[in-house]
């Protein structure tokens, strides 16, 4: 008798120990807070803009990013064609405010990223950061723009 409560015992603990483990596929990790990437010094590429997506550049094309220098207080930002940049100042509550935006002035095939970057550059007023994901907002209205942390492309500069 002693033997069959002990197999008993055993096989509950057993089931109890299995139960919360799951056989659907690989275990999925929640970004953690304090997991989050830095809003400074990372290099956010754009996944994004005005509620559509924005594609990975192809071979050859300059990606579309942000970029924030913590050190000089500039941000750095490209919607594949040219480059703009000013000043920005963070503030209490993911509230971020761009200064006035200077831009090369390359003629681009397609200028939606350039001119939906510069106006977002303009409205925007706070931010919020999940794990590696960026979004930028005006007020409480859905993201202006979405970006994801991506390593810096190999050969550029950014400051």
């Amino acid at each position: 008798m002693k033997v069959i409560n002990l197999l008993f015992a055993s096989t509950m603990f057993l089931l109890a120990c299995s139960s919360n483990k799951t056989t659907s596929g690989p275990e999925t990790k929640q970004a953690n807070p304090s997991e989050n990437k830095p809003l400074e010094g990372t290099y956010w590429a754009l996944t994004e803009l005005n509620g559509k997506p924005v594609s990975a550049p192809k071979d050859g094309d300059k990606p579309s990013y942000l970029f924030l220098s913590a050190d000089k207080k500039r941000v750095s930002l490209s919607g594949g064609c040219n480059v703009m940049g000013g000043s920005y100042e963070l503030m209490d509550g993911n509230r971020i405010k761009f200064g006035q935006m200077m831009s090369t002035m390359m003629a681009c095939p397609d200028m939606t990223n350039e001119d939906g970057l510069k106006k977002m550059a303009e409205m925007v007023d706070n931010y919020a950061i999940q794990g590696d994901n960026l979004s930028l907002a005006k007020a409480r209205m859905a993201p202006v723009a979405r970006f994801k942390a991506m390593p810096i492309p190999q050969g550029m500069k950014l400051e």
